[in-house]
């Protein structure tokens, strides 16, 4: 209640107030902010910085790309030959390898025999 009291006060003491709405030049002022407003600015169109460095690059790169796809086509395709077929000869058994084969079976025998005693 004690809110809208004030809200009544307020507005009773801006009625009262003996000033004026508006300013003695209002009229002439108005007039230049209509006259600003219409006319029509022409505004500079600005290139963002960038622009040009993304042209040279996109450039760069498609002639990268002609670059390489013309060098693949002016080569000559690779003729598959066939290789010989050669049998080579096995090797010899090693002798060497066999001796100790025939010496480790025979100590595997002695030693069976000792445990079956």
């Amino acid at each position: 209640m004690e809110n809208n009291h004030i809200d009544q006060q307020f507005n009773e003491a801006s009625k009262h107030s003996e000033e004026p709405t508006v300013f003695p030049g209002f009229d002439k002022v108005w007039e230049k902010v209509e006259e600003k407003l219409d006319q029509k600015k022409e505004k500079k169109k600005i290139i963002p910085v960038w622009f040009p460095y993304g042209i040279a690059a996109s450039l760069m790169i498609g002639i990268g790309a002609l670059y390489f796809l013309n060098k693949k086509d002016s080569e000559q395709p690779v003729k598959p030959e066939m290789a010989e077929h050669k049998i080579l000869p096995e090797p010899a058994a090693d002798t060497h390898i066999a001796k100790i084969d025939s010496t480790i079976k025979n100590n595997i025998k002695k030693e069976k025999i000792l445990l079956n005693l």
